[in-house]
């Protein structure tokens, strides 16, 4: 209705294939880390003061392929819309679910809810070997399909920036993105549960960049801002939030050529660590390992 409007939807279906990695891959051990529901609530019932047991840690785990894997498959939607009444004005809203099943992998605390609520875990080819204090020694556990997940969203985007002046010219692009829900069945007969907020899983992110131009120099500075979680062990409280800011300088050259320098985590800001898990204290899906890194960039158009 409007030439500054646009409306957006779309629905869609997928699947994916098993890789051959995963069909017809050898044995292999790993020591995921996780809570022994079973042995932690032994413990806690004989009157253990702070059970080791109630603690995420490492177990031996044999894993191998399955040449009876299905595809993962899924549902998608999404709608949203654009609006840009001026050149130097534009802001976006798009909602999104996906809904998928047969999702290969096994979720350990899941898996160990499971075994405690008296589920036979064995029918889905899963054994469980405990030694005589009934402490797990090892769990096999071949790939199989037996997860589930359900995940809606929004996504909000902004873009904003002055006329062209002769001091230069001033922009702002704000990006934020926020989980709704995060509900996901680790393994067969625990019900899907919404996880969102657990380690991993931060209810939203948010970028802000600014930036200023003049002739042929520009340059911008970003803050990538990703909230607080409950840390591994509830009880030990929670992850505090985290911000880094990157920058960069571009300058374009008479000669069609683009000189950049420019930084990651230019404040040298250190992530949060989770202490609750010693085994896995740096969450390496959210946060950069590396820290403060600096680059240097040059691009030639012909």
């Amino acid at each position: 209705p409007l030439a500054s409007l646009m409306v957006r939807a779309s629905y869609g279906t997928g699947f994916m294939a098993p890789s051959l990695t995963d069909v017809h891959a050898a044995d292999s051990y790993g020591f995921p880390s996780f809570t022994d529901k079973t042995a932690c609530e032994r413990d806690k019932t004989a009157g253990v003061d702070d059970p080791g047991t109630c603690k995420s840690t490492q177990y031996l785990v044999k894993k191998s392929g399955n040449k009876n894997l299905k595809e993962e498959k899924s549902k998608s939607m999404n709608i949203g819309f654009m609006i840009q009444p001026s050149p130097l004005f534009g802001i976006g809203l798009d909602m999104w679910r996906v809904d998928m099943t047969n999702v290969v992998g096994i979720d350990y605390d899941d898996l160990m809810e499971a075994e405690h609520d008296g589920i036979d875990v064995s029918k889905h080819g899963i054994i469980i070997t405990r030694d005589s204090k009934g402490n797990i020694s090892e769990i096999e556990a071949p790939l199989q399909n037996l997860a589930s997940r359900e995940t809606a969203g929004i996504d909000l985007s902004l873009n904003a920036s002055t006329p062209k002046m002769k001091f230069g010219t001033f922009g702002l692009r704000i990006e934020h993105a926020m989980l709704q829900f995060f509900r996901e069945q680790g393994f067969p007969g625990v019900g899907k549960v919404d996880k969102l907020d657990e380690r991993s899983l931060p209810k939203w992110k948010n970028n802000i960049t600014l930036g200023y131009g003049i002739a042929n120099s520009e340059v911008e500075m970003t803050a990538r801002t990703i909230p607080g979680q409950k840390k591994t062990v509830e009880k030990e409280g929670r992850l505090s939030a985290h911000t880094e800011v990157d920058a960069v300088y571009s300058y374009d050259t008479s000669w069609k050529g683009t000189v950049t320098v420019g930084g990651t985590n230019v404040l040298g800001k250190d992530p949060p660590l989770d202490s609750s898990d010693p085994q896995a204290m740096l969450d390496g899906s959210l946060y950069d390992q590396v820290g403060r890194t600096f680059y240097v960039g040059y691009k030639q158009t012909f």
